[in-house]
């Protein structure tokens, strides 16, 4: 039986068959957005991000929280270190009741994932 390749071409003509990968051409952003460093906070690894319905902050180039009109504000627990642990704290304000707050790393994943496709980011 004959492979095919995409589209039902002959696998001969099938790019992946050949072993080559292939990647989709980036998408054009007409998104808006506000970059700066949290009100008091002057760092270059702590950054906030706000566009027209949501704002994202981010430990180096990682997000590490956001707050949408559905899901009010939402933080990952802090598995990375003391720097980002100090950027959390200063997202949620850090004690006893915004800790437990904190959603594990899947779960803030998922959410984050859920919220970019929403907002279309």
């Amino acid at each position: 039986m004959a492979r095919t390749g995409w589209h039902g071409q002959s696998a001969r003509h099938s790019l992946a068959a050949r072993g080559m990968k292939t990647r989709r051409a980036p998408r054009k952003s007409t998104l808006e957005v506000d970059m700066h460093s949290p009100e008091g906070k002057r760092t270059d690894n702590f950054t906030r991000v706000d566009t027209k319905n949501v704002v994202v902050w981010f430990s180096y180039k990682t997000p590490i929280a956001y707050r949408d009109d559905v899901d009010g504000l939402v933080v990952s627990e802090n598995y990375w270190g003391v720097t980002t642990g100090k950027h959390l704290n200063w997202v949620d304000g850090g004690d006893k009741e915004a800790k437990k707050k904190r959603k594990k790393s899947t779960d803030f994943e998922m959410m984050y994932h859920n919220m970019a496709e929403r907002h279309q980011l």
